[in-house]
C-alpha cells in the first residue's frame, strides 16, 4: 500500500500469436504491445520491454 493509504492494482493480458515465440500484450489501459524472441520493427524483445519499463522509474527518482 502507498504511504497515502491507496492501493493500486494493474492486470496484464498476454496472448500467443500462435507463430513461434511470439506474443501481444495488453495492460489494464487497453496499451497492447507485440514481443517476440527475434526483436525488430515490428516487435521488441521481452528485455527490451523490461529496460523501456524500467527508464521512466529511474528518471522520475533522479528528478526529486
Amino acid at each position: 500500500m502507498s504511504e497515502s493509504g491507496i492501493k493500486a492494482t494493474k492486470t496484464a493480458n498476454v496472448k500467443w500469436d500462435g507463430n513461434e515465440m511470439n506474443f501481444t500484450a495488453t495492460g489494464g489501459s487497453g496499451f497492447s504491445a507485440k514481443m517476440s524472441s527475434h526483436s525488430g520493427p515490428e516487435s521488441a524483445s521481452p528485455m527490451e520491454l523490461v529496460a523501456m519499463a524500467g527508464a521512466p522509474v529511474a528518471a522520475d527518482r533522479d528528478m526529486y
